[in-house]
């Protein structure tokens, strides 16, 4: 009973190290690794992807009322990069499939295939809605008359930042 006392004495005044001390590290080491992946992903990511995966994501946990915001980061993303195509409503159509489609390739890689069929019904349905389609028509050709007459980036922003005034969430 005395060497016991006299062992717990004695080590009353040691540090012993903890396991803790390791998980730490580890756990500020995942976070260093997690801030890198995602610096990794914005900085390839392209114009409006990321807001576009969000909406994406979001779908394929159930949220298919899109918010405002929600519809004009789809619509930002699924309108980008027109470059000369014309302004007509079936290669605006097309081009808005084909983004459609490269969105769901990025955001296959989070979902599962379930998610996939999901997120591939609704933003289809987004993709070719007549209503969506017809602004960016119209967003396509003030952009393509404002290029010709030599009118400033900045103002072609400034149309496409408000382009969508009548937002309202599919169902």
């Amino acid at each position: 009973m005395e060497e016991i006392k006299k062992t717990e004495q004695a080590t009353q005044g040691v540090d012993v190290p903890t396991k803790q001390e390791p998980a730490k590290v580890k756990a500020e080491s995942n976070d260093k690794k997690y801030v890198q992946h995602v610096l990794e992903f914005l900085t390839k990511a392209t114009t409006y992807e990321p807001d576009a995966l969000r909406v994406a994501i979001a779908i394929a946990n159930g949220n298919v009322e899109l918010s405002a915001s929600d519809v004009l980061a789809m619509n930002r993303y699924l309108n980008i990069d027109m470059g000369n195509i014309p302004a007509s409503a079936s290669a605006i159509q097309k081009h808005r499939v084909c983004r459609e489609c490269k969105l769901i390739q990025t955001v296959a890689t989070f979902i599962d295939k379930m998610q996939i069929a999901e997120v591939n019904s609704v933003l289809t349905t987004f993709a070719i809605n007549e209503t969506y389609v017809e602004e960016a028509r119209k967003l396509h050709e003030t952009m393509l008359a404002t290029s010709k007459s030599g009118t400033t980036m900045q103002n072609v922003n400034t149309v496409h930042g408000t382009t969508n005034s009548n937002n309202q969430g599919l169902k």
